[in-house]
């Protein structure tokens, strides 16, 4: 939820809502209100390169932008583009991003 990531982050709920239209974290819209997926939080914040690959997307659609993250890419070896975030391979889920949601990219 909002305030679970704020409080993780050491920021208050609307610090996060900043955070969101700013387009600096994943977030999906549920009913009224937005959750923000866990997979993007580490041990000591938000995982190196959140950001990056946030800027870099094409799309606009959130749950395409999250579906990208937890799922294999053919661009990645057909690993998680989360995983390799964890591993530190942070330029190329850019560019695996940048790609995503053209055509004839998956």
């Amino acid at each position: 939820s909002g305030p679970q990531i704020a409080a993780h982050l050491g920021i208050s709920p609307q610090g996060i809502g900043k955070k969101r239209e700013r387009n600096q974290v994943f977030w999906l819209k549920i009913g009224e209100g937005f959750v923000f997926p866990a997979f993007q939080v580490g041990e000591t914040g938000l995982l190196p390169g959140i950001r990056e690959v946030l800027a870099a997307f094409q799309v606009d659609d959130p749950w395409m932008r999250v579906h990208f993250m937890v799922t294999g890419d053919r661009r990645l070896g057909g690993r998680r583009p989360i995983d390799l975030l964890r591993e530190g391979r942070v330029e190329e889920v850019v560019r695996a991003a940048a790609a995503y949601g053209q055509h004839g990219a998956s």
